[in-house]
């Protein structure tokens, strides 16, 4: 694992450079920008907050006094963990739970507390946006303080090549309490991993991405264990014979860290619009939570684009065949078992999905793609076409992921 910062001197480079830099070499030169921008309108927004923050803190601690303490150590969950509610579920059924997400504040399970960080968070995003140590280290010291009193045995994190994520491990390491990554999402082979470096344990989807992390000697084999996929899935009926077969394609806001990959992109939808309409399927474009998309419109007004509201469930449901660059939604789609495609004409680096196992089919030209949904429509029948996703790339755990999530941290508490 990397060296945790101990020196003011190089606290800016730990909770924010180091990972910058990796991503910008990855290929996102904009990167910087876009979480400079994000951080300040976040401080923004904190600051309204604080007497919120206070309030929240009250009812923790007196919903606290009326919950019998049990015997298993508490675990404190990051904002981002809160998306597995399997996992939420199956661990609150033997300890007290404190999370940072906001959406926590509506769990109204008994031991399940909701922990407001906003004056932690101000004070290390305007200390990193200052370069002030000072600022820096008045946040890790409130941090160090909510920790003392929440007393967890184990903390869990969705990502640790964050400001906050960085800032949480430095602080647990110094009072001796383990952390935990859940991977949340997948990287790719051919590029650095910058997360899940910190943290003491990763719990991974698969062996694929447990080997990754060994390839490139980043951490101990005992320190990562093979979690499975952490989200909960229903799988979709596959469709058969249609007249009509709705063809999706999955947004990726890769111009968000190049600009210059912005028309790429738009050339890539419209030219999947039209080819679809010359081959009588309809298509739908499903942006990123990241994209503009008030701008995309104005620019592709023929383009059918899904609605905002529309969740990932609901559009799997809806289209027949997904296609994208390297989306983690396009996996989680695949898993679902529907037809998914791989259309890799990006300048950037990516694996290759029918290599993984996670598409029957990964093409590098969009005529390509033309011709293998020529075959699927003289068909019609998806089954013929469609693969499961391997199971070394993604384990599905069994009974759930709650259950072999407690089964883990039994292991390392």
């Amino acid at each position: 694992m990397a060296r945790i910062a101990h020196e003011s001197s190089e606290l800016n480079w730990y909770l924010f450079e180091e990972s910058v830099s990796m991503l910008e070499q990855s290929g996102y030169p904009e990167h910087r920008y876009s979480l400079i921008s994000a951080m300040k309108r976040q401080v923004a927004l904190f600051s309204k907050f604080r007497f919120v923050a206070k309030v929240f803190w009250a009812l923790a601690k007196f919903r606290r006094k009326l919950v019998s303490p049990t015997d298993a150590p508490a675990l404190l969950l990051d904002h981002e963990t809160i998306r597995y509610p399997s996992i939420l579920h199956e661990a609150s059924k033997t300890t007290s739970i404190y999370c940072t997400g906001f959406r926590s504040a509506y769990y109204i399970k008994k031991n399940v507390f909701y922990l407001p960080i906003f004056g932690i968070l101000e004070a290390l995003y305007s200390g990193i946006l200052g370069d002030d140590d000072d600022r820096m280290n008045q946040g890790i010291e409130k941090l160090r303080r909510v920790f003392k009193e929440v007393n967890p045995g184990v903390i869990v994190l969705g990502k640790d090549n964050m400001p906050v994520g960085r800032a949480i491990v430095l602080v647990a390491r110094q009072l001796g309490i383990p952390t935990v990554e859940i991977q949340h999402g997948i990287y790719q082979s051919n590029s650095p991993l910058n997360t899940g470096r910190y943290v003491d344990y990763v719990f991974v989807w698969g062996e694929y991405f447990k080997q990754l992390y060994l390839k490139q000697n980043l951490r101990a084999e005992a320190t990562i264990k093979v979690l499975g996929y952490p989200y909960e899935l229903q799988s979709l009926p596959q469709g058969h014979k249609k007249q009509r077969l709705n063809v999706y394609y999955l947004g990726q806001n890769v111009e968000m860290y190049n600009s210059q990959l912005l028309e790429s992109k738009l050339e890539t939808i419209e030219a999947l619009d039209k080819m679809c309409k010359k081959l009588g399927f309809a298509f739908t474009y499903r942006p990123h939570p990241g994209d503009s998309r008030a701008s995309l419109r104005e620019k592709l007004p023929d383009v059918k684009f899904s609605p905002k509201s529309e969740t990932l469930e609901k559009s799997s449901m809806q289209g027949d065949i997904f296609i994208s660059f390297s989306s983690t939604s396009l996996v989680e789609i695949a898993l679902r078992g529907k037809l998914c495609i791989q259309l890799r004409n990006y300048r950037l680096s990516t694996d290759n999905f029918e290599d993984l196992g996670i598409c029957p089919r990964s093409f590098d030209s969009i005529d390509e793609v033309a011709g293998y949904l020529k075959d699927i429509g003289e068909t019609g029948d998806l089954n013929q076409f469609y693969r499961p996703v391997s199971s070394k790339y993604i384990e599905i755990p069994q009974p759930n992921s709650g259950t072999a999530f407690v089964k883990l941290i039994k292991g390392i508490t």
